[in-house]
């Protein structure tokens, strides 16, 4: 087994349980109006290609977010508002 630098990808700093972890997700091709938008078309009972990649993004997310938590960390996921 090798040891040294060469084994680590990058130099973690050293943290305490104690420590609080943000992880923040940049979903930029997300806005908030498509996704009201898409929100209000599933509502209505209307299923689409854009519905079902919502609801496969909004699926990884809450997994992410269920890792984050078991990490003792928060999870924030920023998207862009137009």
């Amino acid at each position: 087994m090798t040891t040294g630098a060469a084994s680590k990808p990058f130099d973690a700093p050293a943290m305490d349980a104690s420590d609080e972890i943000q992880i923040v997700i940049v979903q930029p091709h997300v806005n908030e109006t498509t996704r009201r938008r898409l929100k209000d078309e599933l509502s209505d009972g209307t299923t689409s290609d854009d519905i079902l990649r919502l609801h496969r993004l909004e699926g990884l997310l809450l997994s992410a977010r269920s890792t984050a938590v078991g990490m003792n960390a928060d999870l924030q996921v920023t998207g862009a508002l137009t």
